[in-house]
């Protein structure tokens, strides 16, 4: 095509000039014809450094720090080999010559050509925000996950590892209120504010009431249900059966009727055609896991509502109808009407008593403090992990926590790191179990809390 110039193949569109092939030339005649060292001359590595000093500031030893390549294709797959770690996503422009992806591959990376990214950021219509920009009010109608971008496009470290959506924020409750921030371009997504956290939830999720007053006067109603159980079925009537769109997790708050055939009159928030809110009447078994009004703050029944969870599948961000570390314990306390933070960090900072356990490197000193300090019910925290502590039985400390791994001790590798043991489920565990980098978890906690409302 006239005009047009080809990034393909990455050769240039002139002669290399005479004063450069004179110079090689000369070098074949006068014998230069055997291997160099794999670092290139060293002649040239000082000629190297003494034009990047010179043309840009930058000092390296020419000894050691500059390496000479046959093109530029050895030296991007050197540098890909030496800094991406398996399952990399590695950003690639597209179009792109023809080496860029493979290499990446090769190296065990995985390629992602900037037009994806491109196309979500589009969607997330940034164009549209304003200086003041105008803000709705609204419910979930079904539990729905709430994502990073709007896009239902998963992101994992593997192709293998859709366990792990990293576009995945969180899994939002039915009757969840939300404020709604902005659209995406497309119009399918929400830009929504949730108590905890923002992200896009689908707009068919989402129904919008009427004004901020009466969305207002839900949420400060004394008049609900608090759903106490792992899960719980509504069902339209009382000999209906239950309505699959309707179930609700622990921590749910739905709008209380009036006591109804043994049982309680919810509403339950639907989609109408036009986007709106339509309240519809729903039934919950008398004898389902709920209460009226949110439960009483105590140890024991922090403990309690933990065990109902127990053996409930893992799920990173609510993937898969399951919870992952930070839900388990959120959901636990939202049934007391303490909102908690979505993310483990955050929960670390949560108000109450602290123990830290920072500079305590010895196991031993770790198990008496928290022996002597901690409480039944307490969080206790590490990096990228939180657990509830149970306490101790005979000399052994005990926690109940949503695990998605462990480490096999028993296969311990060369540099000390464990092969992984699959779990992803929530169980009771010892502190004593290891981790994938070969410490307890007794020995990477940072904290305890007991928490004060």
């Amino acid at each position: 095509m006239k005009h047009a110039i080809s990034l393909g193949v990455g050769e240039p569109d002139f002669v290399t000039p005479w004063n450069i092939r004179e110079t090689a030339i000369f070098s074949i005649e006068h014998g230069s014809t055997h291997y160099t060292s794999n670092w290139g001359t060293i002649e040239l590595r000082r000629e190297i450094a003494k034009y990047l000093s010179s043309r840009y500031g930058l000092g390296y030893n020419p000894k050691n720090e500059i390496a000479v390549t046959v093109g530029a294709s050895e030296a991007l797959d050197l540098v890909f080999r030496a800094i991406i770690n398996p399952g990399d996503e590695i950003l690639v422009p597209a179009p792109s010559y023809v080496s860029y992806m493979p290499g990446v591959r090769f190296a065990g990376g995985v390629p992602v050509a900037v037009a994806f990214y491109d196309r979500l950021e589009q969607n997330m219509n940034l164009g549209g925000v304003l200086i003041n920009n105008p803000v709705a009010w609204g419910y979930t109608v079904r539990r729905s996950g709430l994502r990073t971008f709007p896009s239902d496009a998963p992101s994992s470290e593997t192709a293998e590892d859709d366990d792990f959506d990293l576009f995945q924020e969180t899994a939002v409750n039915i009757a969840e209120p939300v404020a709604v921030l902005h659209r995406s371009s497309d119009s399918r997504w929400l830009f929504v504010q949730l108590y905890n956290y923002r992200g896009w939830l689908k707009a068919v999720d989402v129904a919008m009431d009427s004004s901020r007053q009466n969305w207002q006067a839900r949420l400060t109603s004394d008049a609900f249900v608090v759903v106490t159980g792992s899960r719980v079925d509504p069902r339209e009537t009382a000999m209906g059966k239950p309505v699959a769109d309707w179930r609700a997790g622990m921590g749910t708050r739905l709008p209380l009727l009036d006591r109804e055939n043994e049982g309680y009159s919810v509403e339950i928030p639907q989609r109408g055609p036009n986007g709106g809110v339509q309240w519809k009447k729903a039934w919950i078994h008398g004898k389902a896991d709920v209460s009226v009004g949110y439960l009483p703050y105590t140890r024991a029944a922090i403990i309690r509502q933990a065990f109902k969870m127990l053996g409930d599948n893992y799920g990173w961000g609510g993937l898969q109808e399951g919870r992952d570390c930070s839900s388990f314990i959120m959901d636990i306390f939202t049934v007391f009407g303490i909102r908690a933070p979505r993310n483990a960090d955050q929960q670390e900072r949560v108000p109450g008593r602290h123990i830290s356990f920072r500079g305590l490197p010895d196991a031993e000193a770790r198990y008496a403090l928290l022996g002597s300090q901690a409480e039944p019910g307490a969080t206790l925290h590490m990096r990228n992990h939180v657990m509830l502590y149970l306490g101790q039985d005979g000399g052994k400390h005990y926690a109940i926590h949503d695990l998605g791994s462990y480490g096999d001790a028993s296969r311990a590798r060369g540099d000390g790191t464990l092969p992984r043991v699959e779990v992803m489920q929530v169980v009771v565990s010892e502190l004593d179990l290891p981790l994938r980098s070969g410490r307890r978890f007794i020995e990477a906690l940072s904290s305890a809390n007991v928490w004060h409302p």
